[in-house]
């Protein structure tokens, strides 16, 4: 887990995959919708997009890697967090043991819907107990409207 000034970086072990997430913005000025800017990079390709940071449910991006870290020991099933408008959804699956496997897929804002609408998807593997704890702990300072 590395943080840089405006974003936050998740990489996977031993790979050159990275989650690259921004720090959330006040799209209106309102303090009701926050944004966050989105890079998924592996193997020489790079996607960017903006996503919302409130969720689909009441728990936003940072609580869903906050409770992830919290149950480091281990879910059953998957467990997901998918944005407001959805242009990113994040899926988590726990082996039982020791790894934690991160499907991250990014859509096209606003339009996602429409014929010309890209996605593009990442899967990371974490260590469950440190590495994802850094995770949580990176979000619970840094992903703040």
């Amino acid at each position: 887990m590395t943080e840089l000034e405006d974003s936050f970086v998740v990489p996977a072990a031993g790979s050159s995959a990275r989650w690259v997430v921004g720090r959330p913005v006040d799209v209106h000025g309102d303090g009701s919708t926050h944004t966050v800017d989105v890079e998924l990079s592996d193997c020489g390709f790079t996607d960017h997009g903006r996503a919302a940071f409130e969720g689909r449910t009441s728990e936003n991006l940072r609580e869903f890697l906050v409770a992830l870290a919290q149950d480091w020991r281990g879910w059953q099933g998957a467990r997901s967090w998918t944005s407001m408008g959805q242009e990113m959804t994040v899926e988590a699956h726990h082996n039982g043991r020791s790894r934690v496997s991160l499907e991250i897929t990014l859509r096209r804002a606003d339009l996602h819907h429409t014929p010309d609408a890209w996605s593009a998807q990442l899967f990371l593997t974490v260590e469950a107990g440190e590495e994802l704890r850094r995770i949580g702990d990176a979000a619970q300072r840094f992903l703040h409207p």
